[in-house]
């Protein structure tokens, strides 16, 4: 008996340790499991799609798809928890210490709450979120689309404030980037596109000099975001109320530029029925990009301008966040991955565990 006793004693902790492997490694891989499951969903959605499925125990299920049965061997009788959550909607882009701004750009500044629009590219705000409910529907191409509603979003555009205190000047209020002798260039481009009953539409900005004045820019029909709004305070608002509104003194989209074959078809729809829910209106989305350098009066070239944008209503993020639960006996595993709602991709990317 003392030799069993001490063979026991020498041989108990591993046991317990293959135990606890065993219910580790069971957690971990559910938990990714649940991730894939998560992936395979958004196959068949569309930005701005949240919901969650689970499976606890054997008595308690989620959604109708997310039924599972049989036996699942070594697991602890008890704690068996399973799910998956995708979440995609905001009402500010970034959130809060989301933002994308270089990380040695952000010490010491609030650019942590901005995202970054470099040269060379065009960022896009997808202006609806996919409402699906119906759990039976997660795993087809059937989506419940929910458009924007309220139409008075704004968003602000600055220089990076850590660069700006290197160069300690702002942009050239002298400087002619494009040669066109206006000295107010614009500086970032923008277009509001959407099908109108399936046809194209899109709205881009309308410019108006009065070169008889010298190649001033008329800013009560100029509605291009130029170079004396970009700084550290000014907002552009799609509605009046801040210090520039690129579209309060043209409400009738036939004052703006409309291009599309049926442009007649909304010549005399005031610009809100776009913005405001319209069922005919679908894929309605902001694009966004810088056209001219960034260039100050001692020739310094800024890198990229910082952006926020802010939503009465919640709209598409610009990222699903997925998270896979694995819960068996004392192990809780949680792994958390990004996935951007402007690519199509089967890649798995990077994620997050938590223990």
């Amino acid at each position: 008996m003392w030799i069993l006793s001490a063979i026991y004693s020498v041989f108990a902790p591993f046991m317990q340790n293959i135990g606890n492997v065993v219910y580790f490694n069971s957690a971990y891989y559910w938990a990714l499991a649940w991730v894939e499951r998560a992936h395979l969903i958004l196959k068949y959605k569309q930005p701005g799609f949240e919901w969650s499925g689970w499976f606890l125990q054997w008595t308690t299920f989620g959604p109708e798809s997310d039924v599972l049965t049989g036996n699942f061997g070594l697991l602890s009788a008890t704690n068996n928890w399973f799910a998956w959550t995708i979440s995609s909607r905001t009402t500010r882009i970034p959130w809060s210490w989301q933002g994308n701004v270089d990380y040695l750009l952000t010490s010491g500044t609030d650019s942590k709450n901005y995202n970054k629009l470099p040269y060379y590219t065009s960022e896009k705000i997808i202006l609806s979120v996919d409402n699906t409910t119906w759990t039976h529907l997660y795993y087809t191409w059937i989506s419940s689309v929910s458009y924007f509603s309220g139409w008075s979003f704004s968003w602000i555009l600055r220089l990076p404030p850590k660069v700006r205190a290197q160069f300690e000047e702002s942009l050239c209020d002298t400087c002619d980037t494009d040669e066109d002798w206006i000295s107010d260039d614009i500086m970032v481009n923008w277009i509001l596109d959407w099908n109108f009953n399936w046809v194209p539409f899109s709205i881009v900005p309308t410019m108006s000099i009065l070169y008889y004045s010298g190649g001033i820019v008329d800013s009560s029909q100029d509605i291009a975001i130029r170079e004396k709004v970009i700084n550290e305070t000014w907002f552009l608002d799609f509605w009046w109320g801040h210090d520039f509104s690129p579209l309060v003194y043209y409400n009738i989209l036939t004052e703006h530029n409309v291009l599309s074959l049926n442009a007649e078809d909304v010549k005399d729809s005031p610009f809100n029925a776009i913005l405001d829910g319209n069922p005919s209106i679908t894929w309605l989305k902001l694009w966004m990009g810088i056209v001219n350098l960034l260039r100050t009066q001692n020739d310094d070239i800024y890198p990229f301008l910082e952006y926020q944008f802010s939503f009465p209503r919640p709209v598409a993020d610009s990222f699903f966040t997925i998270q896979g639960i694995g819960l068996v006996g004392d192990y809780n595993v949680k792994i958390f991955i990004k996935k951007s709602t402007n690519e199509q991709s089967s890649s798995i990317g990077d994620f997050t565990i938590i223990f």
